[in-house]
């Protein structure tokens, strides 16, 4: 069963979220998953494009926009605001206000929680339709 991890940030920057997410992504790929960050908008694929290649000087995580379909299997991150993507069902970066499509597709999928007011009420509203759905989501 698809496992369903929300993780709280104490911040309401979105610089940091995006640096929890760059650090977050740089674990997985360095483990050995395929990562696909569902954004809300091409605006926000292009900046975690540019904050993934930025974020730490030492860091290396190959990474493509799902727009670039030709290197999109070649790479082990994928970011795009449009959803599932064959081959990358491994861990889901859930940045989008909705819950993804085809859920059960995924071993992981990692929801973000921040000190933001509309957020903390948006994903409360994804935590109890995880729970109906009959998933056991977990708090970090």
């Amino acid at each position: 069963m698809t496992e369903v991890l929300f993780y709280r940030l104490s911040t309401r920057s979105i610089n940091e979220r995006c640096l929890f997410v760059c650090k977050l992504t740089e674990k997985a790929y360095r483990l050995g998953r395929k990562i696909l960050i569902r954004t809300e908008s091409g605006q926000q694929s292009r900046y975690l494009d540019n904050q993934l290649w930025i974020f730490r000087q030492q860091s290396f995580i190959p990474h493509t926009l799902a727009s670039n379909a030709q290197q999109a299997q070649a790479v082990p991150v994928l970011l795009s605001e449009t959803g599932v993507f064959a081959g990358f069902e491994d861990v889901l970066i859930n940045l989008h206000g909705h819950l993804p499509e085809s859920i059960e597709r995924f071993q992981r999928i990692v929801e973000l929680v921040d000190d933001d007011e509309r957020v903390r009420q948006q994903q409360r509203q994804k935590y109890r339709q995880y729970t109906a759905m009959g998933y056991r989501p977990e708090m970090r």
